[in-house]
């Protein structure tokens, strides 16, 4: 296998070069921020360098800086949903996640995702139907402030951090000025899509290798956020592994439930995991209450309101209903 050595030359020229161009708001920015963006600023650098890379126009796809997603995503609400590239989802849960994006798109609450293919292509197209639905009705969504400029009203969009798998090809539904590209890698991607927005959940369809290192992940640094240790910025949002029933009664993410409870009998992991994740059926009665429950606390403890109590009192209506009729 050929080895790829970097050019500290290169690294540093790149470097120098996104300070000035950033300038103060490279500055502001939270310290694991700065380090993320300088890490896929050189590491694409040096794709580049050794002519291996992914780049937009080669894939010609649109997408933008991640820096500047990242300025216009700040402080609004958003929910992240991981999943396999690969397979078919089970009809129960395409309904499902249908269903919750219609009432993400009603609250105005945006979805980002990897942009690709299989359960990425599946909830941005429910997402980008729905929104499209609500902009044509008379719904009115939550207002909220953002970094003191000001309310204003909640607004969905469709939000991708797209990896550029060889053979993965972007699905159409993203919104093309949230589209932006990791250069780096899968764990680069992971602190990115956990970086845009104010993340109020984060939402595990099946998959495989790689939304399990994707979990794993952003369990870890929600375990060890405000530890003093650098990790990804997960705001305390709660992951939430979505899963149906197969023939056996058994849902997907049951045995690695079983396994961390497991850890947590050995001392291996803390008691209080299931703090920071647990299971939900779409099978079971209540599901879509239980999901919609967990975000809503999570926009009450950052935005000091809830948004679904909101969006009732304006409209008038009940929310899960409404989103049944937005997508019948």
């Amino acid at each position: 296998m050929k080895s790829h050595s970097y050019d500290l030359r290169r690294v540093d020229e790149t470097f120098l070069a996104m300070r000035q161009k950033l300038g103060a708001w490279f500055c502001c920015l939270p310290a694991a921020i700065q380090a993320l963006v300088f890490y896929d600023s050189v590491f694409g650098a040096e794709l580049v360098a050794q002519g291996r890379e992914r780049t937009i126009r080669e894939a010609k796809h649109p997408g933008r800086p991640f820096l500047e997603v990242f300025l216009s995503m700040e402080g609004h609400p958003t929910t992240l949903v991981l999943g396999g590239a690969r397979g078919k989802a089970a009809p129960k849960v395409v309904e499902f996640n249908k269903l919750h994006r219609a009432c993400d798109a009603l609250l105005g609450i945006s979805g980002t995702n990897g942009g690709g293919p299989g359960v990425m292509g599946l909830d941005s197209m429910h997402l980008r139907h729905a929104i499209n639905k609500v902009r044509e009705s008379s719904f009115l969504a939550p207002s909220y402030e953002v970094n003191g400029s000001g309310k204003i009203a909640a607004k969905s969009d469709v939000v991708q951090v797209r990896l550029g798998i060889p053979g993965e090809k972007p699905n159409e539904w993203g919104s093309a000025d949230l589209i932006t590209w990791s250069q780096g890698s899968l764990m680069s991607r992971t602190a990115m899509l956990m970086a845009l927005g104010n993340v109020l959940a984060v939402y595990a369809y099946p998959g495989g290798y790689g939304t399990s290192e994707e979990i794993f992940r952003i369990l870890v640094d929600r375990v060890l956020e405000n530890t003093g240790v650098n990790t990804i910025v997960t705001r305390g949002a709660k992951i939430v592994l979505v899963s149906s029933m197969d023939d056996t009664g058994t849902s997907y993410y049951q045995p690695f439930m079983s396994q961390l409870a497991r850890m947590a009998k050995e001392g291996m992991i803390g008691a209080n995991y299931p703090d920071f994740i647990e299971e939900v059926c779409v099978e079971e009665v209540g599901a879509l209450d239980r999901i919609m429950s967990i975000q809503d606390q999570a926009a009450q403890r950052i935005y000091g309101f809830s948004f679904v109590e909101e969006w009732e009192r304006l409209n008038s209506a009940k929310l899960i209903p409404t989103a049944r009729e937005l997508v019948r």
